[in-house]
């Protein structure tokens, strides 16, 4: 049978990608289009003549996906399936006319499974994991286990993206899944969601092998060039033993400069100078918020300044680059406590950074915060979340238009902290646009330092997103 994935945002999925290889290795086609917002979604359809058709969403993305398998509905009769994070958490999305399944959590055996019993014709309403509307009722199916053993997985299809999109092939640098999982239960992040859907239903942290992601690092070097790798995993430090050994092999038979996430309190003298010497470029870090009462009682990171400036220390010391992640517009944030986030990044020195405002998802305990202590309309509307999260919250607080433009200037006030007392002063002024387009000069700068790319290559990412829906 055929799938086609339809996306709208330029990146390459590693779930998708991985559903993908699955698929494909029990025969079955994959075809994936990022759609271009001169498109017309019904000719990709007619074009690719799936036997069906697969949307991953985000909350943010979710809208326009929607919109597009309205589109290929009032034209064909394709069954549409949509999966991903939004599909996991909300699957009521189901009753929506133009989605006929809904794929909750891991994907890889419940579509193999589906496509098994869509291709013999038999029934698909008793599949784990899956949704499914059928005769006007709608299904609803428990979780399957877990993937326990991640090595029996094929390595992600990451052709799905590469064969068809050379911007994405290209790139220097690629990203790489050690394993699944996180133990932690920040209440900005899904992960406690997702534990308490999956609850008796197997481990929850799971790594591969490291012969197993070896294996694939050489693979992909060898087929599609590579000359730095980004480590994308919650929980990448968070097991001593399992780290050293790993950075031991990947020394030996990759040595490649690589970025990697870390906890402020994972982070010790010893790991240290093992990260440096497999050839650690940056290690990515979240503070949230200068505030540490914040970030504590209201974001659930059990995180101390001490153990952030501790953690910055070492990671600076041992030359080795530190990028923070962070977010303004925090219930109940004034316009000081979000200028002590730009002054703790400054003191920590952190030479890459991430800022964004906050977004409330569903389910998210952040979300039900800010509606139980009135920083966000109870009736409050998800699909008009925005694509980007940098330009538009609906928390509401008495300082935020002023915190909203100290956000567009947070590079300036932590590469020059000097500025700080200015960013006090100008980020009460009406300056909108101009904040804006500085936001954006100094982010597109920051981006090309952190993945080592030159300015004309990360005009062309903006080019090509500047094209999609």
């Amino acid at each position: 049978m055929k799938v086609l994935f339809i996306q709208n945002f330029l990146h390459a999925y590693y779930g998708v990608m991985s559903i993908s290889a699955v698929l494909k290795k029990a025969g079955h086609q994959t075809e994936m289009h990022i759609v271009d917002k001169n498109e017309d979604v019904t000719e990709i359809v007619k074009n690719a003549a799936p036997d069906i058709i697969a949307f991953s969403c985000t909350t943010a993305l979710y809208p326009i996906g929607l919109e597009q398998s309205k589109k290929i509905k009032s034209k064909f009769n394709i069954p549409i399936i949509f999966g991903g994070v939004h599909a996991t958490i909300c699957p009521e999305i189901i009753d929506e006319g133009s989605i006929d399944i809904v794929c909750r959590g891991e994907g890889e055996y419940a579509f193999l499974e589906l496509l098994k019993k869509m291709e013999k014709g038999d029934d698909i309403t008793g599949i784990q994991n899956l949704w499914v509307k059928k005769y006007g009722a709608i299904h609803k199916n428990d979780m399957r286990n877990f993937i326990e053993n991640l090595d029996e997985l094929p390595f992600p299809g990451r052709e799905i993206y590469y064969s068809k999109y050379p911007y994405l092939r290209n790139q220097p640098a690629k990203t790489f899944f050690l394993g699944r999982g996180c133990p932690y239960q920040c209440t900005f992040c899904i992960n406690k969601t997702y534990m308490e859907l999956y609850r008796g239903k197997g481990r929850y942290i799971r790594r591969r092998s490291t012969e197993n992601i070896i294996n694939e690092i050489l693979e992909v070097k060898e087929k599609y060039g590579l000359e730095a790798i980004y480590f994308n995993d919650d929980t990448f430090t968070l097991s001593k033993e399992w780290l050293f050994s790993f950075l031991e092999e990947y020394k030996k038979k990759i040595n490649l400069p690589f970025t990697c996430g870390s906890r402020a309190g994972l982070i010790t003298e010893e790991m240290i100078k093992k990260l440096k010497e497999a050839n650690c470029y940056c290690i990515e870090m979240g503070v949230e918020t200068g505030n540490e009462k914040t970030r504590i009682t209201i974001l659930g990171k059990t995180e101390t300044d001490q153990s952030i400036l501790n953690a910055a220390h070492l990671i600076k010391n041992a030359g080795i680059k530190l990028k923070t992640s962070n977010m303004m517009c925090l219930p109940g944030e004034t316009a000081e406590l979000a200028l002590e986030t730009i002054r703790f990044n400054s003191k920590i020195k952190a030479d890459f950074m991430n800022c964004s405002l906050l977004q409330p998802y569903p389910l998210l305990g952040i979300t039900k915060y800010a509606i139980d202590n009135g920083f966000l309309d109870t009736d409050f509307d998800y699909n008009s979340l925005g694509r980007l999260s940098y330009f538009e919250t609906p928390i509401k607080l008495k300082d935020k238009r002023q915190i909203m433009n100290m956000q567009k200037l947070f590079y300036l006030g932590v590469w020059f902290p000097f500025t700080i007392p200015l960013i006090k002063r100008i980020s009460k002024l009406p300056l909108k646009i101009i904040f804006d387009m500085l936001f954006k000069g100094m982010y597109i700068y920051s981006y090309a330092r952190y993945h080592q790319l030159n300015i004309i290559n990360v005009l062309k990412l903006a080019m090509h997103s500047r094209k999609l829906v």
